[in-house]
């Protein structure tokens, strides 16, 4: 009959047009009409869209589990998908990752299994289980489709584990051309990072300056810059790592990362080792140390306040500077592993 057909196309368009309350109503009607009709199953997967559109998610996840249930339902694997997507944007990732990963397991040969795959390693990278993430992520890239973007993650996982060689060699064989902007960004930027945390501070500095080119409002640009300018300094280039830096408010002058930028150009006063440049430089770690809010950024400036005043042969007050970081560190492990030179 046109009624068991009609309505189910009739609610799909109020669906997708953003109308998700009379599709539900129209969803219903379908299946009032033909309740165990040919697209009985569909209307149901429907009502659960248009339940999730409305904010009733727990609505929805009772739909879904019951779709889900019969693994020979034509929509029992799209329905599993939103269970595990679902969990995954609740923040419940251990839950996320499991429904992924059995989803591969209960429905093989759905065209679903390759993004649950991706998804899983999302999941557990989010959960800081690198080395599970990194061999989902694996797997993801078998498919053509994702290929890229699950070996950008992939290099995110060795990177994490501070692989940074393995990261290199992923990212690096990564065809950009077939990437996203976002994704494509993020490649050029973390094989910068990687140069860095590497010791290649040229390759780096170079790298990092041609992502702040290529995308000057990307997702990076900021760090970029600054970052090229920290390995410049690094690499001795003190002149050419001020340049840059004279350049970050000019180009970013909203940016969050200006105590960064205060806390570099005290760095390379202090390379110097001229009496008035390490007495400017002392000003620009003081500020940071009692502005910053990022624990990582005031450690820093605080150890470079320090050493500062050893140079200018000040080592009481390079001391009294320290004891507020040992406080910080006792608080925090990550950190007092990072500093232990305090």
């Amino acid at each position: 009959p046109l009624g068991e057909y009609a309505y189910p196309y009739l609610a799909d368009t109020q669906l997708r047009l953003g109308k998700p309350d009379k599709a539900l109503a129209s969803f219903r009607r379908a299946l009032e009409f033909a309740p165990k009709g040919k697209l009985a199953e569909d209307c149901r997967f429907g009502m659960a869209r248009a339940l999730e559109a409305l904010g009733r998610r727990a609505d929805a996840r009772t739909i879904y589990r019951q779709i889900a249930a019969d693994p020979a339902g034509s929509r029992a694997a799209e329905a599993a998908f939103r269970l595990a997507t679902l969990d995954f944007e609740a923040g419940d990732l251990a839950a996320a990752a499991r429904r992924f990963d059995r989803l591969e397991e209960r429905f093989p040969s759905s065209t679903l299994v390759p993004a649950a795959r991706l998804n899983a390693g999302y999941a557990y990278y989010g959960l800081k289980d690198y080395p599970t993430a990194a061999a989902r992520f694996e797997k993801a890239r078998q498919s053509p489709n994702q290929a890229v973007t699950a070996g950008y993650w992939l290099a995110l996982c060795w990177k994490a584990q501070k692989k940074y060689d393995r990261a290199l060699a992923v990212l690096s064989g990564l065809d950009i051309r077939r990437a996203t902007p976002e994704v494509a960004e993020g490649i050029a930027f973390q094989i910068a990072d990687c140069q860095l945390r590497n010791g290649r501070y040229d390759d780096a500095a170079k790298q990092f300056q041609q992502v702040t080119q290529k995308w000057p409002q990307g997702e990076f640009a900021d760090d970029s810059l600054l970052f090229a300018a920290e390995a410049w300094l690094l690499a001795g280039h003190v002149d050419t790592a001020q340049g840059l830096l004279k350049e970050f408010p000019k180009r970013f002058p909203g940016s969050s990362l200006r105590l960064y930028a205060q806390l570099l150009q005290g760095r390379c006063l202090a390379a110097t080792g001229e009496a008035d440049a390490l007495r400017r430089a002392l000003e620009l770690f003081r500020g940071v140390a009692t502005q910053s809010q990022v624990p990582r950024t005031r450690a820093l400036a605080r150890m470079h306040w320090a050493r500062t005043l050893l140079k200018l042969d000040r080592p009481k007050e390079a001391a009294d500077t320290l004891v507020p970081l040992q406080d910080e560190l006792r608080k925090d492990e990550k950190l007092s592993a990072e500093f232990d030179e305090a």
